[in-house]
């Protein structure tokens, strides 16, 4: 009977870090398309001078 108790908590904590793995990649995807996003805007905004007469603008930060 002890057994069975050991081999449910230890199902019970691989349950859980599959679920704290499946959210942790949840959370870089996120990460991942913010960060493309940005990266597509900046790119715009850094080409933009190249197809229309300069203006200045402020520096990225």
């Amino acid at each position: 009977k002890k057994k069975a108790t050991l081999e449910e908590a230890e199902l019970e904590k691989s349950e859980e870090s599959m679920k704290n793995l499946s959210h942790s990649s949840a959370e870089l995807e996120h990460f991942e398309v913010l960060m493309s996003q940005e990266f597509e805007e900046q790119f715009i905004a850094y080409n933009r001078p190249i197809t229309r007469p300069f203006t200045p603008t402020r520096p990225f930060t």
